[in-house]
């Protein structure tokens, strides 16, 4: 019982933070295949990802506003990634609070390669993809990354992401607690 309390008055979340490199222009973007594309997801297919257990989460994110791109092998989606643009906050896992965002700039998130498309370097490619879109003069990208999901830091500094450090908040009792590492 003790424990479940100390779990309701206590969260935790901690990230490694990227960022594009403003002076970076993107590169080119190779596709992993021929004949592999980029797709912006929209109400008319944002139904065409295959785990229809995430699809309400899908449809929240693009209805407010949030915007993402599906990786396509001809017709089948191998890989999702999401964005939400400035000014806002942005949160984590428990909703906490991490950072503002200011008018232009984006965080890169909800970002997952389907396990039998692994391996392949679609994700650094779908990243660079929607660096392309989001790629504005003086804007930030970031995108965060849990610090006990290698692949995923691989990936991110593969496609031209810099370390930025460490983000750490905590909660207690409704006081926030917030700790960064460059």
């Amino acid at each position: 019982m003790m424990g479940l309390l100390a779990a309701r008055l206590l969260s935790r979340v901690a990230y490694e933070r990227f960022l594009w490199p403003s002076e970076a222009t993107a590169p080119a973007p190779t596709p992993p295949e021929p004949g592999w594309r980029a797709d912006g997801v929209t109400e008319s297919n944002v139904g065409d990802y295959p785990d229809s257990g995430i699809l309400a989460d899908l449809r929240a994110l693009l209805s407010k506003g949030d915007g993402g791109l599906y990786a396509r092998a001809d017709r089948e989606v191998t890989a999702r990634v999401w964005w939400q643009k400035g000014p806002g906050t942005v949160r984590g896992r428990g909703g906490l609070p991490l950072f503002r965002m200011q008018s232009g700039d984006a965080l890169i998130h909800y970002c997952e390669t389907r396990p039998a498309w692994r391996g392949r370097g679609i994700y650094p490619w779908l990243l660079q993809e929607a660096v392309l879109r989001l790629k504005a003069p003086g804007a930030r990208i970031w995108i965060l990354s849990e610090p006990d999901n290698p692949a995923s830091r691989r990936g991110i500094l593969k496609a031209g992401f810099q370390p930025k450090g460490t983000l750490e908040v905590s909660a207690c009792l409704g006081i926030l607690s917030r700790r960064e590492s460059a």
